[in-house]
């Protein structure tokens, strides 16, 4: 006997479809009138909660950690001992802890596309721990709670260190189980151009994205495909019913194969009956950063931006370069002093050797390298051109003799 509470798959739900009376094509239904739409969205949320539950509890535990150590540290200092006022910064912390977890999901750290991208991530984190500090400093006064300025300043430089360095450690775990096959997007494809094509081959090889292609909707398929790429299951118009069927759970409208109006509709229509759509532009290898969405009237319009060479972007740049750059040779001094002794020793001539080369924009720099050949290898190359075991322009030989003992 059937039970009374049996619910059957989203796949055997029917759906019904309109026709369009302009253009005689199949178009989505309204929620309304798909039966399966509400059930389909419950198990989508369904599917996420338990990752966003575990991810809020992580946050909980790291601004916990967090706010103990820095009360920990404040409390070394000298001056102000904060120690008789522990309830009070206690107090404060427990009590603002659902504004911490108010303010995260208000910043957008629950929400997969506003986290997808590192910098983006750690932005939020940023802005997110900023605000939650300033409302337990308010909440204190509010509530005439003695807490030490420092613990709130020390309380928000290690809630950006200890959330940033959980987010990434779930980060590296939710990777690896996407590698597994656990906690996939399965999605359709609209479109059947070479970008259609193109898009699946990259999800399909890189696992860790989070997705995995069941097929293709497309009203115009290309007739010669990669026996590696999933099938063509239907039509354009039969988007919601392929999906249903497949039970994917999203769909990535291809732009530049289905045009302009399809894509609108799919955007407009799919999201009502709880199918996630992500719309892929025409555009290419070009970096996030440089990208901003804004309307222009009743358009989407993205905003590219110029590359940087100049400004503060460019000077922070090179002093990033000039740091990192100096303290990896300050760290390094020991092995390079070990490198040039061994250097002097085994071979006569200077340790350094020097060659102009051509840089950025066509200007000569000087390169500096330790010498791994004898003094005068150049006017030797000569009489070993016909020795030369590489094809091109660039001479190899494996048993060069030019080649000193610590270049071997």
């Amino acid at each position: 006997m059937m039970d009374a509470f049996h619910t059957p798959p989203l796949s055997d739900v029917w759906v019904p479809t309109r026709e369009s009376p302009r253009t005689g094509t199949l178009l989505m239904p309204s929620p309304d009138q798909d039966p399966g739409a509400a059930l389909h969205a419950a198990a989508r949320k369904a599917e996420a909660l338990p990752v966003k539950a575990f991810i809020a509890a992580a946050d909980v535990a790291a601004v916990v950690a967090a706010m103990m150590v820095a009360f920990r540290l404040r409390s070394l200092w000298p001056g102000e001992d904060i120690t008789d006022a522990q309830s009070h910064h206690l107090l404060v912390g427990a009590v603002s802890l659902p504004l911490w977890f108010g303010l995260f999901a208000r910043y957008g750290l629950y929400r997969a596309n506003k986290v997808a991208d590192r910098r983006a991530e750690f932005r939020r984190v940023v802005h997110a721990v900023g605000a939650s500090v300033a409302a337990m400093a308010l909440l204190a006064f509010v509530a005439v709670l003695h807490v030490a300025r420092g613990w709130l300043v020390l309380t928000f430089v290690m809630a950006v260190l200890t959330v940033s360095v959980e987010r990434e450690v779930i980060r590296r775990v939710l990777t690896r189980l996407r590698c597994r096959g656990r906690l996939v997007r399965e999605v359709l494809i609209v479109g059947g151009n070479p970008d259609a094509d193109a898009l699946c081959a990259t999800l399909m090889a890189d696992p860790s994205l989070g997705y995995r292609v069941v097929g293709f909707v497309a009203d115009h398929p290309m007739s010669e495909r990669s026996a590696d790429l999933p099938p063509v299951m239907g039509s354009v118009g039969e988007t919601l019913q392929v999906a249903r069927r497949t039970g994917a759970g999203g769909v990535i409208v291809v732009v530049t194969a289905v045009g302009t109006a399809a894509a609108n509709r799919l955007a407009r229509e799919l999201p009502e009956v709880g199918i996630h759509v992500e719309v892929v532009s025409a555009l290419r290898d070009i970096a996030m950063e440089r990208l901003c969405l804004r309307s222009l009237g009743r358009f989407a319009v993205l905003d590219v931006q110029a590359v940087c060479r100049q400004g503060w972007r460019a000077l922070a740049k090179r002093a990033f370069d000039v740091t990192v750059a100096g303290t990896g040779l300050v760290l390094a001094a020991p092995v390079m002093a070990v490198v040039a002794l061994a250097v002097k020793i085994t071979s006569p001539g200077p340790v350094l050797f020097r060659q102009k080369r051509l840089g950025q924009e066509g200007e000569l720099f000087e390169m500096v390298k330790f010498r791994t050949m004898v003094p005068h290898a150049e006017k030797l190359l000569l009489d070993l051109v016909a020795n030369n075991e590489a094809d091109g322009p660039l001479f190899k030989m494996y048993n060069d003799p030019r080649v000193t003992k610590v270049g071997r």
